[in-house]
């Protein structure tokens, strides 16, 4: 059996093929190897392949523009999935770039052996139409439902009882209001139990001191549960952001190419009336 043929049984654009299928497709199957930081294809080269990972993983990016900087990552894909199944359907230039995150082993299926083995197998077809429209469907969803949103406001409705005490405390804590209740405290203990002759907690004030350690014992912790809180916001942030911008990049980027056909086809229009002119 071929070692390729479980994997290719994992991935959902082949859940309808026969186990003779399958096989033909392992066997048409090219093994490509790549180094960790190495690109697959560039954005504008030519779509003819089909990919599955079978160990590593790939990222999809766009180029930076102006050229050097760091690029717009789209999405990551890890062993047992697969990308460029546009490029078996037409002959269009990729819309984005692949790169090796770490050394990685792919499956390269060409389209002319896979259109081959759909022409054998037209019963194949409702099946790979059915994982592009999933991705289509993803696709649509980003681009047209707003991903802006308040991650803070969503984070505090969700907050339990305890930290939200964490919060109160990190803010209390980190204030004058506490700095000058601990100062006046100190000084009211110090004066009762000297010139006034308390003697509850006499010099040098064990009480006191205990008192102390121990609000300094409990900060530690609540402090430590609030910065942690933040952190996850932070991070909630981070992706709400990265959401918005792949958006904007998305959208920027059908405008130039609907701008690019606009002006194609005002410029044979140009033509067609200079015809017309001459004639």
């Amino acid at each position: 059996m071929n070692p390729n043929l479980p994997l290719l049984k994992a991935v959902p654009l082949f859940r309808g093929y026969s186990d003779e299928d399958l096989e033909e497709t392992a066997r048409l199957a090219l093994p490509r190897t790549l180094k960790a930081g190495q690109y697959l294809f560039h954005l504008g080269d030519p779509g003819h392949s089909l990919f599955v990972i079978v160990s590593g993983g790939v990222d999809v990016v766009l180029p930076s523009d102006p050229p050097g900087g760091t690029p717009t990552l789209l999405q990551h894909f890890a062993p047992g999935e697969f990308f460029g199944e546009i490029a078996l359907l037409d002959d269009e230039t990729r819309t984005a770039s692949v790169v090796a995150t770490v050394e990685t082993e792919l499956l390269e299926i060409t389209k002319q052996s896979f259109l081959a083995q759909l022409a054998r197998s037209p019963q194949l077809v409702p099946s790979m139409l059915a994982v592009m429209s999933n991705r289509l469907r993803a696709t649509t969803r980003l681009v047209g439902s707003p991903v802006a949103r308040n991650v803070n406001e969503e984070a505090d409705e969700q907050l339990t009882w305890g930290q939200r005490i964490a919060d109160v405390a990190a803010r209390w804590n980190g204030s004058w209001a506490f700095i000058l209740t601990i100062a006046v405290l100190t000084a009211v203990w110090v004066v009762a139990h000297g010139p006034l002759g308390l003697a509850v907690d006499p010099f040098p004030y064990p009480f006191f001191n205990l008192f102390l350690a121990l609000l300094v014992a409990m900060q530690g912790p609540l402090l430590m549960m609030s910065q942690n809180r933040q952190i996850q916001k932070e991070r909630l942030q981070a992706d709400a952001d990265y959401r918005v911008n792949l958006k904007n990049e998305i959208g920027i980027d059908r405008i130039l190419h609907e701008l690019a056909e606009l002006r194609a086809e005002v410029t044979r229009l140009r033509e067609l009336q200079q015809a017309g002119d001459r004639e």
